[in-house]
């Protein structure tokens, strides 16, 4: 059986806090309130890149809801586990370098 590598691990937690923070804000954007596309503000900073997806399915013509659920859920969390993964196994790479 394989042992979860370190940079795996990191990469889980971080795709896990931003899926949680995706299903708050999904909580509150699927509200009837005047102002719910509002609601995606705080993670289309978080997940910077991928934002860029979410103006192009709007512009596609999904519906902002389910354009929400395609860039923020699915590619933002995809996003969150690959780069954290990609950095902790990086820097992990560089330690060992300078400590022989």
């Amino acid at each position: 059986m394989n042992k979860i590598r370190c940079y795996q691990l990191i990469g889980a937690i971080f795709a896990s806090i931003n899926f949680l923070l995706f299903m708050m804000f999904y909580r509150v954007a699927s509200g009837m309130d005047a102002q719910y596309q509002l609601a995606w503000l705080p993670l289309s900073f978080i997940d910077f890149p991928i934002t860029t997806f979410y103006f192009l399915f709007i512009f596609l013509g999904l519906s902002p809801n389910a354009a929400a659920f395609i860039t923020f859920g699915i590619l933002g969390t995809s996003w969150w586990y690959f780069l954290s993964s990609y950095i902790a196994k990086k820097f992990n790479k560089c330690r060992r370098a300078l400590n022989p």
